[in-house]
C-alpha cells in the first residue's frame, strides 16, 4: 500500500470514528465534538513534536538581518539527542512564537466550537472523549512517526512547513465556527442548544473532513497547489548546505572571551526593553485595569529579554573565527558545523568598538561591512511560484562581527592587514 493510500485511510479514520460512535454508539454531541476537538489538538502536538527537527531553513527567515529571528533562522548544524532520532535544530527555535500563536487560537477556537451545542459534561462524557482522544492521538502518532522519522520526511520539511497542518486545522475550525453562526441565524432558534444535534454534527463533520480531504489532496497532487501549499510548499525553503572551508589547517584560531560575550548578552537583552513595546503596553495597560495583566506583562518582558540574551550568546559565544588567508571562517564549536565565511576582498569597511564589555574586560569587537543584501521576496504575484523566489547561497559574504576578542593584535596582523592590502591593490 502506498504512503499516499495509508495517510487516507488514517485520515479518514480518525474524522469517521466520531461520526460513528455518534450514530452506533449513542455517543452525545459533546463526544462528538469533545473528540473531534482532541483530534484538532493532537495535529498542533505532533507538529510540535516535528518542528525541532525538520532539516531544512525557512527561506522567509533565512533573509531576515534582525537580531533575533534572522540570527537564530542562520544557525547551521543540529545536535543529535540519541540514535533513534534525527538530530535537533536550534534554529527552528526561530518558529516557537508563530507555533504558540497557532496553537492558541486552534485551542480557543475549536473550544468555541465545543460550547457552542451547551456540552453536558458527566463521568461517562468524559470517559468516551478520552478514549477517543487517545485512539485518533495513537492513529495520527503512527503516521507521524512513519511518514516523518521512519521515511526521514524530516529532511523535507522546515520548521515553517511543518505548521502547515495545525494552519489548516486553524483555518477549518474557523470555517466550522462561522458555519455553526450561519445555522444558528438561518435554521437556528433564540435558546441553546440553538438547532438540532443531528444538523450541527453534519455540519462539523462534513466541514472537517472536507477540510482534511482538501489538505490530504494537495500534498499529494504536484499539479494541484492552493494558496496553503504555496504558503508553505517545502520546494521553496533552503536546503542546508554546508559552508566551504579552505583545504589545510588555519593559520589562526580566535576565540571570543565568554566573560565578555556573556556580559554583552546581558546589555543587548537590556536594551531591547526599549523595544518591547507590547508587554509594556501590556504592563502600563494593566495598572489601569486588572493585577493579572501586570503579571502577564511583566512575564512577557522577562520571557523577551531572556529570549534575546539566548540567541545572542548562542550566535556570538559559542564560535570561533578561523583565519585562512585571506578568509575567515565562523565554526560553530556547539554544533560543530561552520556557520559563516567572509573573504577580504567582499570587505568594503571596517570598524571597531568596545561598549560596556570592551571597558570591563579590555575586548575588542571587529565589525566588517560588505556590499551584500538580503534577497527580497517576490512580490508581482499575490502567490508567487517556488521559482519565482530567491536562492541565497552558503558562502554569501555577509556583513560579519568578530566579537570580543581578547588579543587583537594577531588577528588585526592576520586577517585586517590582508584586508587592507586588498584595498590597496
Amino acid at each position: 500500500m502506498s504512503n499516499p493510500s495509508r495517510q487516507l485511510i488514517a485520515l479518514s479514520g480518525v474524522n469517521v470514528l466520531p461520526l460513528f460512535g455518534f450514530v452506533f454508539l449513542d455517543w452525545s454531541v459533546s463526544i462528538f465534538l469533545g473528540v473531534l476537538v482532541l483530534d484538532m489538538w493532537t495535529t498542533a502536538v505532533w507538529a510540535w513534536w516535528k518542528l525541532p527537527f525538520a532539516r531544512k531553513r525557512p527561506l522567509v527567515l533565512a533573509m531576515l538581518e534582525s537580531p533575533i529571528l534572522g540570527a537564530l533562522a542562520a544557525k547551521r548544524g543540529g545536535v543529535s539527542l540519541s540514535r533513534f532520532l534525527p538530530p535537533v535544530y536550534p534554529r527552528n527555535l526561530a518558529l516557537l512564537l508563530p507555533a504558540v500563536f497557532i496553537t492558541g487560537l486552534l485551542i480557543l477556537l475549536s473550544m468555541v466550537m465545543f460550547v457552542l451545542p451547551d456540552p453536558v459534561i458527566t463521568a461517562e462524557t468524559v470517559g468516551w472523549m478520552l478514549v477517543g482522544g487517545v485512539v485518533v492521538f495513537v492513529v495520527r502518532g503512527v503516521e507521524a512517526i512513519r511518514e516523518y522519522f521512519h521515511a526521514e520526511n524530516y529532511r523535507n520539511h522546515s520548521a515553517r512547513t511543518v505548521l502547515l497542518e495545525p494552519f489548516q486545522q486553524l483555518v477549518a475550525t474557523a470555517g466550522l465556527v462561522f458555519l455553526a453562526f450561519i445555522g444558528i441565524v438561518l435554521f437556528g432558534d433564540s435558546e441553546q442548544p440553538f438547532f438540532s444535534e443531528t444538523l450541527f454534527v453534519s455540519i462539523i463533520f462534513v466541514g472537517k473532513y472536507a477540510a482534511d480531504l482538501r489538505a490530504w489532496q494537495l500534498q499529494h497532487d504536484s499539479e494541484r497547489k492552493g494558496w496553503f501549499r504555496r504558503l508553505f510548499d517545502p520546494e521553496i525553503e533552503v536546503e542546508p548546505e554546508p559552508v566551504t572551508i579552505p583545504s589545510g589547517e588555519p593559520d589562526l584560531v580566535v576565540r571570543p572571551s565568554q566573560a565578555g560575550v556573556c556580559l554583552d548578552a546581558l546589555v543587548q537583552g537590556c536594551r531591547y526593553l526599549v523595544n518591547a513595546w507590547l508587554p509594556l503596553s501590556v504592563l502600563l495597560f494593566g495598572l489601569l485595569i486588572s493585577r493579572f495583566l501586570v503579571v502577564l506583562g511583566i512575564i512577557g518582558l522577562v520571557v523577551f529579554v531572556l529570549f534575546r540574551i539566548s540567541v545572542y550568546y548562542l550566535r556570538y559565544g559559542p564560535v570561533e573565527y578561523r583565519c585562512y588567508d585571506d578568509i575567515i571562517v565562523v565554526y560553530g564549536r556547539l554544533l560543530e558545523t561552520p556557520q559563516a565565511r567572509l573573504e577580504a576582498s567582499a570587505v568594503t569597511g571596517m570598524k571597531t568598538r568596545q561598549g560596556l564589555p570592551g571597558r570591563v574586560f579590555g575586548t575588542t569587537t571587529v565589525v566588517f561591512a560588505t556590499d551584500w543584501e538580503p534577497p527580497s521576496i517576490p512580490t508581482n504575484k499575490l502567490l508567487p511560484e517556488p521559482e519565482d523566489y530567491p536562492t541565497i547561497g552558503p558562502n554569501v559574504n555577509r556583513p560579519l562581527s568578530v566579537t570580543q576578542i581578547a588579543d587583537l593584535d594577531p588577528f588585526a596582523n592576520k586577517f585586517i592587514l590582508s584586508w587592507a592590502e586588498n584595498n590597496l591593490e
